[in-house]
């Protein structure tokens, strides 16, 4: 399972829609294809070496203890339950993570919130 960690005035809270399965096991976002880390990494939004980002328990580490603390940046998901794809979710299923995100926005106060994906926004 992921465990969401938000922290008031985040740089960006990212906002996906769900967990592949792989990335849900790992309990880190986006761990089962490493380009958005890589991405962010390149973006200089994290510093970390690109050999940490390519395993999976560094990975972990980097994003329990300095995600939110060193770096000030946010994830959550619409919905909680891992697919291999988004066509296997229900419909509606969102609705309550819908408002979830709407009130941690209003509670926690990013500078950005960053959807990740057409169908996430």
């Amino acid at each position: 399972m992921i465990r969401y960690k938000l922290s008031r005035n985040a740089k960006i809270l990212f906002v996906g829609i769900n967990p592949h399965p792989g990335s849900y096991s790992r309990g880190v976002p986006f761990s089962d294809n490493k380009a958005f880390w890589y991405l962010m990494n390149r973006a200089g939004l994290i510093n970390e070496k690109a050999s940490d980002l390519r395993s999976d328990e560094l990975l972990k580490q980097m994003y329990e203890k300095r995600f939110k603390q060193t770096y000030n940046l946010n994830f959550v998901n619409l919905v909680n339950r891992p697919t291999r794809e988004v066509k296997n979710l229900k419909k509606g299923e969102e609705k309550i993570g819908v408002a979830k995100v709407l009130e941690a926005i209003r509670i926690y106060r990013p500078n950005v919130v960053c959807f990740i994906g057409k169908v996430t926004y």
